[in-house]
């Protein structure tokens, strides 16, 4: 979950809260009967009903420091460390559950802080966490009558939006254009599909699609997005990527096949395996090069390849089955190119669910485009180490500070290479007034929302063939596509050996 995917506030029947306050108000069932008279701990109590995140291995609700800050109204403490979550936890346990435990959080294990036990009654719980028809008597859990609490957090979190930690002027602008989008293709979309999208939600669990802890997370999402349909954006806490992340849950963070039904209309924008196309030219793994660029412009070309190399048969087998192989296999090509050790890629995989731990790691590894990539992210590993930096994705320095791995500083780099590359359709964006906007930002691609359908065609030429003209001028063997129109291979293509690999834009020379 990202830090900033932290904002409280759902959608909830009113009979729902006025249920759960009723039967946790009573003398018998709390300490302090005055209790939820607070704000705070009323606040809190309707979050573990419905929580904006929960942990997939308990199903018990994440409660991250910025979580209980919010909820605090102590944010501006929390961005300076001077907020102490464990006393905000122990008032809860003291004056409203004494059965309340939770779980610290573990930098180490990327892991944040969790519920362990509390006390719920079973029935208001199933109800607090199935997602809430569009219509109806709703409120939000951090207000009172829909609309009006919509529009006071909206408010909230564009203005909690910690401008301090951008890292580059694109990064800026970036922020600026999403978090200053209106609110009305937001509130349509979720207005329109809503009760679709709950369907699909209800016969994915029906059908084992979605685990109980999956289904409970993604109606927790659906009903934030009730109570605020407008992704907000943040950029990272430490300004070490360029990445921006969703400050509170919605479209960017609700499962794939599930937010698509909100999406519906939009056009759909990617960058063809960006991140593996960066690193190759930037570390000079000349195999990789080459088979990117004899498919550029083949989406899912690097997946069957994979497959392939691990004597899956793609085409034959069920979707269910591709999702779950393509979903190890993505994890332990990125995990390599993030600096993983082979050998734990390697163990990992033979030890997977399905086909996968089959004892396929091995073939994986031995692919000559995996084998390639990973000699070039040593060889480059070892220069950064050199050099003590990296040329950042915008020009800018990158030190290697004490402390801070090499494997940071090297994707610190191809995050913000990947940013620039997209950089034009931003710039295009702002130009367009409301013909088109981006209305939902994947790192690596986009959405985007045309005012007028019979003119996307022409638009979205003009939206791909500028991040196009930009990959080419950088000379990354990528492209953007997108779902209107089947992209035609734009660009020349040329071989590793004639690519020159120490020249600029990609030296890691000090400038």
């Amino acid at each position: 979950m990202s830090p900033y995917t932290s904002s409280p506030n759902a959608a909830m029947l009113r009979e729902v809260r006025d249920a759960i306050v009723s039967h946790h108000g009573s003398r018998e069932a709390t300490p302090d009967p005055t209790a939820l008279d607070d704000p705070r701990l009323l606040a809190l109590l309707l979050y573990l009903y419905a929580p904006a995140a929960i942990d997939s291995e308990t199903g018990f609700p994440l409660i991250p420091a910025t979580t209980l800050a919010l909820i605090e109204g102590k944010e501006r403490q929390q961005r300076s460390k001077n907020y102490v979550a464990r006393d905000f936890l122990v008032e809860y346990q003291e004056r409203v559950d004494p059965s309340f435990r939770w779980r610290q959080h573990d930098l180490g294990a990327r892991r944040p802080r969790s519920v362990r036990e509390f006390q719920a009654d079973p029935i208001l719980l199933r109800l607090a966490r199935q997602p809430v028809p569009s219509a109806g008597d709703l409120v939000c859990t951090m207000g009172g009558a829909l609309r009006e609490s919509r529009a006071i957090h909206l408010q909230a979190l564009r203005d909690r939006v910690p401008a301090e930690h951008v890292v580059d002027r694109s990064v800026g602008r970036l922020l600026e254009y999403l978090n200053g989008l209106p609110s009305n293709r937001f509130t349509r979309a979720v207005g329109e599909h809503h009760e679709e999208a709950t369907r699909l939600a209800a016969s994915m669990l029906a059908a084992g699609d979605l685990e109980p802890a999956e289904f409970v997370a993604a109606a927790a999402t659906m009903n934030a997005m009730v109570a605020q349909p407008v992704p907000v954006y943040a950029p990272s806490r430490r300004a070490r990527t360029s990445r921006i992340f969703p400050r509170n849950p919605g479209l960017p963070t609700l499962r794939g096949e599930i937010a698509e039904v909100y999406r519906q209309g939009w056009g759909t924008y990617d960058l063809v395996s960006a991140q593996t196309a960066i690193n190759a030219v930037d570390w000079g793994a000349s195999v990789a090069i080459d088979f990117l660029e004899r498919h550029v412009g083949e989406d899912g070309a690097l997946w069957t390849a994979f497959y392939e190399s691990i004597g899956f048969d793609h085409r034959n087998a069920d979707e269910g089955e591709r999702k779950r192989v393509k979903k190890q296999l993505k994890r332990a090509t990125y995990s390599l190119q993030y600096g993983k050790a082979a050998n734990t890629v390697r163990r990992e995989l033979n030890g997977g669910l399905g086909f996968v731990g089959e004892r396929r790691g091995n073939a994986f590894m031995a692919n000559p485009l995996v084998a390639d990539l990973i000699a070039a992210r040593d060889r480059h590993a070892e220069r950064v180490q050199a050099d003590g930096g990296v040329v950042g994705g915008f020009g800018e320095w990158i030190p290697l500070e004490p402390g801070r791995r090499v494997a940071s500083v090297m994707s610190e780099r191809s995050q913000g290479v990947e940013l620039s590359l997209l950089t034009p359709a931003l710039e295009l964006a702002i130009d367009a007034d409301d013909r088109w906007q981006i209305v939902l930002w994947q790192h690596d691609g986009f959405d985007v929302a045309f005012r007028d359908r019979t003119r996307a065609r022409g638009l979205d030429a003009a939206i791909r063939g500028a991040v196009n003209r930009e990959c080419e001028r950088q000379g990354y063997p990528t492209v953007l596509t997108s779902d209107l129109k089947a992209i035609p291979r734009e660009r020349a293509r040329r071989r590793a050996a004639d690519r020159p690999m120490a020249a600029s834009p990609h030296t890691t020379t000090r400038r």
